[in-house]
């Protein structure tokens, strides 16, 4: 639904050159977003006609709009072409200024726009160009009046014809139409901490008209015809500003939140951080304790080995059973028995059975029941 703030979409076409128009099939040219028709041209029989508005998103949103009638042997045509802004920064010393957009040069006259800008955008390869006439002319295409400073001279309609060579070799003179929006300053961000002062240039849709200069005669009035006819809706413009500032609206607020959600971000790393800082002090704490540990175990495993090497040097063996206190027994006996009593039986067999031991051992009781003990490494 198109918006109710928005200008109607019917209004006056701007100022005409040519005769009347003959006749055609009209072909309209629709902003689909906006839902808001931008032009419309009648269109000769047999010609071939295109065209559409496309909405661009990235840093800013852009409004881009082309269309067009052309002979079915592209000998002659009618275009509308894109608008196109310009920034010139003010600030600099002279001779250091810069154009952003394009790279393109700052129009000082009209036909400086036509061949430093429009013909190497819009016709890739033209060549020999001779500018044949320009001038102030009506507005091309008329702009918003708000757009006009308090006290300026406002916008400026100018044309400019010029002959040039295309790819094909032929030999095309064209016409361009537009309106120059009159500069004002404005504040400008260049980088994160600097600010200039820049002046806007704004370069409202171009129409062209164009013959291949061998049948200007003939295909002349067809061309004037299709320009004739060419009606423009006076409220399209003020509905692209309306939605751009609505746009720019809305691009600061997702600012403002982006800025909210990366101080909340920043704020939730340093509570990580933080976190972080615990539990790695506490990991620290854990790893010293298990060095220590490790000491220890080491240590202990030192111990041991001092032990049994003082054990080998005494040329004895440890043997103990169940925990008991242990008992040292030369190298050559292979097993030994307790009674658990202080009673023990050596044997230089691997394996002594204890129902081998014989019962009436001397000062040992017949009723000692023999346990084996174990070597101790």
């Amino acid at each position: 639904m198109p918006d109710p703030s928005l200008p109607p979409p019917e209004g006056p076409p701007s100022e005409p050159p040519g005769p009347a128009p003959r006749g055609g099939s009209p072909f309209n040219v629709f902003d689909h977003r906006l839902q808001i028709p931008a032009c419309r041209f009648l269109v000769p029989e047999g010609w071939e006609c295109g065209g559409g508005i496309e909405w661009r998103f990235g840093g800013t949103d852009q409004m881009s709009i082309w269309a067009g009638a052309r002979a079915p042997d592209a000998t002659a045509w009618m275009e509308v072409l894109n608008n196109h802004l310009f920034l010139w920064e003010d600030s600099l010393e002279p001779g250091k200024r810069y154009m952003e957009t394009l790279a393109a040069p700052l129009p000082s006259t009209h036909s400086d726009y036509v061949i430093g800008f429009l013909l190497p955008t819009f016709r890739t390869g033209a060549s020999n160009v001779e500018v044949i006439d320009e001038g102030w002319a009506p507005y091309a295409w008329p702009p918003p009046q708000e757009n006009i400073p308090p006290g300026s001279a406002g916008p400026k309609g100018s044309y400019v014809v010029c002959d040039y060579d295309d790819p094909d070799g032929r030999r095309i003179r064209e016409r361009f139409e537009f309106t120059v929006e009159a500069g004002v300053q404005m504040p400008i961000q260049a980088g994160w901490f600097r600010q200039v002062v820049a002046t806007l240039w704004y370069v409202y849709p171009t129409i062209s008209m164009a013959t291949v200069v061998e049948e200007l005669d003939r295909l002349g009035p067809a061309v004037a015809d299709v320009r004739a006819s060419l009606q423009i809706n006076p409220g399209y413009l003020p509905a692209v500003r309306h939605h751009l500032q609505q746009m720019t609206r809305q691009a600061e607020q997702n600012t403002r939140m982006i800025q909210q959600q990366m101080h909340a971000s920043r704020m939730n790393h340093l509570r990580q951080m933080n976190s972080m800082q615990q539990s790695t002090f506490q990991t620290n704490q854990e790893t010293s304790d298990i060095i220590f540990d490790g000491y220890m175990e080491r240590q202990g495993m030192v111990d041991a080995g001092h032990s049994a090497s003082i054990d080998g040097i005494r040329d004895v063996n440890v043997w103990d059973v169940g925990g008991g206190p242990p008992v040292e027994a030369d190298l050559q006996w292979e097993s030994v028995l307790t009674d658990g009593q202080g009673n023990y039986v050596v044997s230089d067999q691997p394996y002594l059975d204890p129902s081998d031991v014989p019962a009436d051992l001397p000062d040992v009781p017949t009723s000692s029941w023999w346990t084996p003990m174990e070597r101790r490494d």
